[in-house]
C-alpha cells in the first residue's frame, strides 16, 4: 500500500482513539495555566479539583516535573503526594512521669542497704544459671524509696538488661519490691529517685 494511505490510516485511528477519551480530558489543567518545570524552580501546586471526584474537598495535591506531553496521551499515568501536619498525642502518665520531683536521700546509706542485698539478688542469677546458659552482663533497675522507708513496689523495673533472662529479672524486681530497710525521715519528703546496675559473671 502507497505510505500515504498508511498515514492516512494511522491518523485516523489517532483521531478515533482522541475522540473516545475525550471525556478524560475535560478535567485536566489547561496548559497554559502552569510552565514545565526546569528541575530549579520550586514545585507547583494544582488546585486539587483538577484530579479529584466530585465533591467538596480541601487542600492542594503537588507532583514532580510535570511532562505535559505525557499527561495529554495517558491522562491518568500522574502521581500525587500528599502532605498533612502530625499530632503526637502523648500519654498524659508520660509527661507527668517527665515532670515529677524526687526527694533526696544519703548516697551512703542507700548502697549500704544496696550491699547488704547483693547476695539476694546475687542468687537470682546463680538459680538460674544451674539450670540455662546465662550469659555474663548487667541489669540496671530503677526504684523509688518512700520516706518512711520502703520501696514503692508499683516503681520497680528494669531499664537496661545485658543478660536477656526473663526469670533473673522478675526475680530482681520481686525482691526489690519487698526491702524496707531504709533510713525513715520526714513523711512530708518526696519519694526518692534510685537507679542502680547489678552486675553477673
Amino acid at each position: 500500500a502507497p505510505a500515504s494511505d498508511v498515514a492516512g490510516k494511522a491518523l485516523k485511528n489517532l483521531q478515533d482513539v482522541m475522540e473516545s477519551r475525550a471525556e478524560s480530558y475535560i478535567a485536566l489543567p489547561d496548559p497554559d495555566e502552569f510552565d514545565i518545570l526546569s528541575g530549579d524552580e520550586p514545585v507547583p501546586e494544582i488546585p486539587r479539583m483538577h484530579f479529584a471526584k466530585k465533591g467538596k474537598l480541601n487542600g492542594s495535591v503537588t507532583y514532580d516535573q510535570v511532562a505535559i506531553e505525557n499527561l495529554i496521551r495517558n491522562p491518568y499515568n500522574y502521581k500525587i503526594k500528599r502532605s498533612s501536619n502530625v499530632i503526637i498525642d502523648a500519654e498524659t502518665s508520660m509527661l507527668q512521669r517527665e515532670m515529677r520531683r524526687f526527694g533526696h536521700r544519703d548516697q551512703n546509706e542507700v548502697l549500704q542497704v544496696l550491699y547488704k542485698k547483693q547476695r539476694i539478688i546475687e542468687n537470682c542469677y546463680k538459680k538460674a544459671a544451674r539450670y540455662n546458659t546465662v550469659p555474663s552482663g548487667a541489669v540496671k533497675v530503677e526504684f523509688e524509696i518512700d520516706p518512711r522507708g520502703f520501696v514503692i513496689p508499683a516503681t520497680v523495673r528494669i531499664i537496661e538488661s545485658t543478660i536477656r533472662n526473663r526469670k533473673v529479672e522478675q526475680c530482681i524486681k520481686k525482691n526489690i519490691r519487698r526491702w524496707r530497710n531504709f533510713a525513715h525521715l520526714d513523711d512530708e519528703m518526696m519519694p526518692a529517685r534510685v537507679v542502680h546496675k547489678f552486675i553477673f559473671n
